[in-house]
């Protein structure tokens, strides 16, 4: 049946197409027996008619909804009205409520304190106003979160806009991941914005949770490790791009998984180049107790290290306060010579 209707309407737009052609023919005196057009052409003429034709209705159906202009509306006053009764006012007057919480010292909980678009504008029907509503001074008590998960405390605080400042891992009976105490302790009164400490359980043992290192660079990521006491080795992975360079692009253990000081992690860090300079290179914590070149009544000390290998001659400048336990992430490709000078003597050569 439909392709008996859609055969009409080829028939019906090929004699419509050909009474046109024979008036333009009679127009310029050529017959209208001449045959000007074959009918694969003819064919042509119709399907481009029916492209046309759809075109035109899909256009004025696209006219009658988006350029018929619609019934207009003033915006109502909502400042100074409960949340409620300004919901009320919008929905009467054909517009959408959209409502963003505030702090607001001096207005009570529930009062619009302003609104887009202004009172009194003129929209369309069926435009948001967004409504800024008070939540009072946002003052409440800190509840007792012993024993409750970290993530579900981080929650509540930052619902009630205040953040952790810090985060203190101890060893507990508590499982791992739970909260021991904060400070300042359960009761205390807080307010928006102040800051909070929460001490949160390793279980018994002395372990803290993996933290994301991916992104950061090598240096930084090694000196965080060893501070935290932890065993780790540096992998080389060759990438194309040279942002990525040096960069720690994963590790084991995960974000978040616990690692004790007897655990050992894995660090993935990228290495512009092929497969064979990434083999070739090396990323080690150099560690040395340069206590004996230590000076009575000097506390700043100025170390250099000169690295020379296949990448060629470089140095390296850090300031330390003590010598006993000088640490310093290195980069070597093949075998490396090291000088290290304090304050500008040499103190020391080795081959790394």
């Amino acid at each position: 049946m439909t392709r008996n209707f859609l055969g009409l309407v080829i028939d019906f737009i090929r004699g419509l197409l050909e009474k046109v052609v024979k008036f333009f023919l009679s127009i310029f005196g050529v017959s209208s027996e001449t045959d000007l057009l074959s009918d694969e052409i003819k064919k042509s003429f119709v399907l481009l008619s029916i492209s046309l034709f759809v075109f035109f209705v899909f256009f004025v159906v696209f006219l009658a909804i988006f350029l018929v202009p619609s019934p207009t509306v003033k915006v109502p006053n909502l400042l100074g009205d409960d949340i409620l009764d300004a919901i009320a006012k919008l929905e009467n007057a054909r517009l959408i409520p959209s409502v963003e919480f505030v702090i607001s010292q001096d207005k009570p909980r529930g009062e619009v304190l302003r609104q887009i678009p202004y009172p009194g504008n003129i929209v369309r029907e069926g435009k948001t106003v967004k409504m800024f509503v008070s939540i009072g001074s946002g003052e409440f008590i800190l509840p007792d979160f012993v024993g409750k998960p970290l993530e579900e405390v981080r929650s509540f605080l930052s619902s009630r806009g205040v953040y952790i400042s810090s985060i203190e891992y101890v060893k507990s009976e508590y499982g791992r991941g739970l909260v021991v105490r904060t400070l300042p302790s359960a009761g205390t009164k807080l307010k928006p914005g102040m800051p909070i400490t929460v001490f949160v359980s390793t279980g018994v043992e002395d372990s803290i949770p993996m933290p994301n290192l991916i992104g950061f660079n090598y240096e930084n990521a090694a000196i965080f490790l060893s501070s935290k006491n932890v065993k780790f080795k540096m992998v080389p992975v060759p990438v194309n791009d040279p942002g990525s360079d040096g960069i720690v692009l994963d590790h084991i253990p995960k974000e978040g998984e616990f690692i004790s000081k007897d655990s050992f992690a894995e660090i993935m860090v990228g290495v512009f180049g092929d497969e064979n300079v990434s083999q070739n290179t090396r990323f080690i914590l150099y560690y040395k107790n340069l206590s004996a070149f230590s000076k009575e009544g000097v506390s700043n000390y100025y170390l250099s290290f000169e690295i020379e290998d296949q990448i060629g001659v470089r140095k390296i400048k850090k300031k330390f306060n003590n010598l006993s336990s000088v640490v310093i992430p290195l980069r070597l490709r093949g075998i490396g010579k090291l000088k290290v000078y304090v304050n500008d003597e040499l103190v020391l050569e080795e081959t790394l």
